[in-house]
């Protein structure tokens, strides 16, 4: 049976006993906020969500935006050498502060889908539209010199694993997430026009799920192809025009590119050309306003979150120079870098250990891939330069005296799609050590991320303002959350779940547990329950994670730390439950309908261990029974 020992109760005695210079030390803030979560009355075996996160109430993810708003309003009246990068950044934040923002209407007058050709809406009372004069790849093409990209295809500048230079790769894309024909009417569009493109929206989205099926379904139907523009015209897919255009130079026919899926851009192009043009373009016109509107959007009067993520590198540098300073920098530089080191040392072990018994070349190429990551604070490359490289990246980017908050947006986006493209004639493109987020940019980069097929993941300096990471701090609370994210993003680094390449479940090699539900093969692990599968990674995650805190020859403290009574291993867990991971695990996984949450943690030996459960199969049946 589980034991019963109190975890909480004298934890509480010793705070309440602290006067309020207690809180001069990070561990005892820390503790505090912890243990004001928690609910002392809940078992942990039994109802862990309640236990570490009473009310099942998580709090909101803390930034720092309040300190970028400082940083913002200190240079808004200061004088700075002409065409730097201070300068332009006062510049746009003085354009978006101080101006309303444009109506959709100004963007489309200013981004035409084609040369003298207007959008189908822009057309004049009682005129004609020229349908004959649009072409869809054209238009798109023309979309795409802003950076959008993630409808129809998507065209990206990856690096090749084999030689390590840089490569135009197209690939199938379709935005699952954002519910597209839903919000049209809230940006103000009518219902016929709804009506007219929702058919094309569909079409597209059953062409991806149709060819994502045939992927995975038929043995080797989709083989990634490294191509020449020429012999792609032989299957049909003109691709040559969309280059010159994004990139405005000329290719040669016998230019390779890498293409993801052929056989969804010949159907792609046979829809294209069964739809009705003005449908066409009324589509990427609906679209575009979206993009438009979340790759620029104030909150409330605040331009704080826009001047982030719209001169990220200009506004970190601002920020790691005038608020955060060297020392602190170096401080969180090394705290986070132990942690990367440790996780990828328990990836590394499990490769080398190879459960799945891979081909030896298989495995040198996945430790290859693994050890070539590199981790950046704040999203700027190495530890040396950094003010360097933002005068270098801003240096083509201006902005006029007299300039209007829409061609400033533009040219924004602009600029930061040349520099995307510009890493095709980049030979040292795999020692780039900054990611380059795609738009619309998502919450995680308030928190960390990692650049698909690149090589660097990145830590955002909201992660680590918190108290965890004071240099004083205890680092079991360091470890998670900031591990389990470092674990899930290297596991994403060696593209586990890509079926052309792994034709097992690859997320078995790193499950010592045997808890994974999906089958031995890749196929059943893609198309497994996402949310079962989310709790599967999760899992195997923390298991990591929590080898690399406790395994024998770890870096860190074992110490049974003197502000609480609680084991480390308990606080780990705690902390994994209070954190964003624990909120998803609990409603994606182990919510139940009118009673009390399943308790998948109780899967891992570690918890068992840790809080003196019942054996996980044995838990699992009583948790069965009372439901």
């Amino acid at each position: 049976m589980m034991g019963s020992r109190p975890i909480l109760s004298l934890s509480w005695l010793l705070l309440l006993l602290c006067s309020t210079v207690c809180f001069a030390h990070p561990n005892l803030e820390i503790m505090k906020r912890m243990l004001d979560d928690m609910d002392d009355k809940a078992e942990p075996c039994h109802n862990f969500y309640n236990s570490s996160q009473k009310n099942l109430k998580w709090h909101a993810f803390a930034t720092v935006s309040d300190q970028f708003q400082l940083l913002f309003d200190g240079i808004e009246n200061e004088v700075f050498e002409k065409h730097s990068f201070e300068e332009k950044l006062q510049r746009l934040y003085k354009i978006c502060s101080t101006m309303e923002g444009p109506s959709l209407l100004r963007y489309f007058e200013l981004v035409k889908p084609g040369e003298d050709l207007d959008w189908p809406f822009l057309t004049p009372r009682g005129g004609e539209w020229p349908k004959e004069k649009f072409q869809w790849m054209e238009a798109l093409a023309r979309l795409r010199r802003y950076g959008y990209n993630d409808i129809m295809f998507g065209m990206s500048i990856r690096q090749d694993p084999n030689s390590g230079q840089p490569i135009v790769v197209f690939e199938k894309k379709y935005n699952f997430l954002f519910r597209f024909i839903e919000s049209l009417q809230n940006i103000g569009l009518p219902p016929k026009l709804a009506n007219e493109i929702a058919p094309l929206d569909n079409a597209l989205k059953e062409m991806y799920k149709k060819d994502t099926r045939f992927e995975h379904y038929v043995s080797d139907a989709a083989p990634v192809k490294r191509i020449s523009l020429r012999r792609l015209e032989s299957y049909g897919v003109s691709l040559t025009k969309y280059l010159e255009i994004v990139f405005g130079r000329p290719f040669s026919p016998d230019f390779v590119v890498h293409v993801e899926n052929l056989y969804y851009f010949r159907e792609l192009q046979n829809l294209m050309t069964a739809v009705r043009s003005q449908v066409v373009a009324n589509y990427l016109t609906a679209r575009f306003s979206f993009y438009t509107m979340f790759t620029f959007m104030k909150h409330g009067a605040s331009c704080v979150t826009t001047m982030r993520k719209s001169m990220e590198f200009a506004s970190n540098l601002l920020f790691e120079e005038r608020i955060l300073g060297r020392k602190k920098l170096r401080s969180y530089q090394n705290q986070a870098g132990k942690i990367f080191d440790a996780i990828r040392q328990q990836l590394n072990i499990r490769l080398e250990r190879n459960a799945l018994e891979l081909p030896p070349a298989k495995i040198s190429l996945l430790q290859k891939k693994l050890n070539v990551l590199s981790l950046s604070i704040g999203n700027l490359p190495g530890k040396a330069g950094h003010r360097r490289f933002v005068t270098r990246y801003y240096k083509d980017l201006e902005f006029a005296d007299d300039e209007e908050l829409a061609t400033a947006h533009l040219k924004v986006l602009e600029h930061r799609t040349r520099a995307e493209l510009s890493l095709l004639d980049q030979p040292n493109f795999k020692d780039r050590r900054y990611m380059l987020h795609s738009y619309p940019i998502s919450n995680f980069f308030f928190e960390t991320a990692y650049e698909e097929n690149g090589n660097t993941i990145y830590v955002a300096y909201d992660f680590l303002a918190d108290a965890s990471f004071d240099p004083d701090s205890h680092d079991i609370f360091k470890m998670t959350p900031l591990g389990v994210r470092f674990a899930l993003e290297m596991l994403k680094s060696l593209d586990l779940f890509n079926c052309k390449h792994h034709k097992v479940n690859m997320l078995q090699m790193f499950d010592d547990n045997h808890i994974i539900t999906a089958g031995d093969d890749c196929v059943s692990a893609w198309t497994q329950d996402n949310l079962l599968s989310e709790r599967d990674q999760y899992l195997v995650a923390l298991h990591l994670v929590h080898e690399a805190y406790f395994a024998e020859g770890s870096k860190f403290s074992q110490r049974q730390p003197n502000f609480t009574t609680m084991s480390l291993r308990e606080l780990f867990f705690f902390r994994f439950g209070q954190s964003s991971f624990g909120k998803t695990l609990y409603s994606g996984s182990d919510f139940v309908e009118g009673g009390p949450p399943i308790n998948s943690l109780t899967r891992l030996p570690d918890f068992v261990l840790a809080f003196n459960c019942l054996a996980p199969r044995e838990q699992l049946t009583t948790n069965q029974q009372s439901t």
